[in-house]
């Protein structure tokens, strides 16, 4: 893959913007990527940091083996994991087809200000609240 280190700021907002595109392609992408938006914060003291050369190389290795998202049918019972982080949280619907599960949605966010001090119960609520507004038709 050619996707080279950014070594400026605005690099790393295109970056971030194409990784914003494919959000629900990619599983637990806000915490996968929390490096490059952390970057972001620190506009003035740019430094691109072994944190982030980690992320970018991960994130290199994750979209060359892509796992593929499966169509649900209607009626099917399907599936939700969730996974609550500090600054964000991840969700996968999946369903069951013969003993093995396939992603049909990743769902993912960065917690934005106040809520970063949610409790945990709080953070759940608003994670299924999220998903339930992307899912409906």
């Amino acid at each position: 893959m050619q996707l080279k280190s950014p070594k400026t700021i605005k690099y790393v907002q295109k970056l971030t913007g194409k990784i914003a595109s494919l959000n629900r392609f990619i599983a637990r992408s806000a915490d996968r990527n929390l490096p490059f938006f952390k970057i972001l914060r620190k506009v003035k003291d740019f430094k691109w940091t072994e944190e982030c050369e980690h992320a970018l190389q991960e994130l290199k290795l994750y979209l060359m083996t892509p796992s593929l998202l499966a169509n649900p049918k209607v009626g099917e019972r399907l599936y939700v994991y969730l996974a609550i982080f500090e600054d964000a949280f991840s969700l996968i619907l999946v369903r069951e087809k013969d003993g093995e599960q396939n992603p049909v949605y990743y769902v993912s966010r960065m917690l934005q200000g106040a809520e970063k001090r949610y409790i945990r119960t709080e953070k759940l609520a608003l994670a299924l609240m999220t998903t339930a507004r992307k899912l409906r038709p």
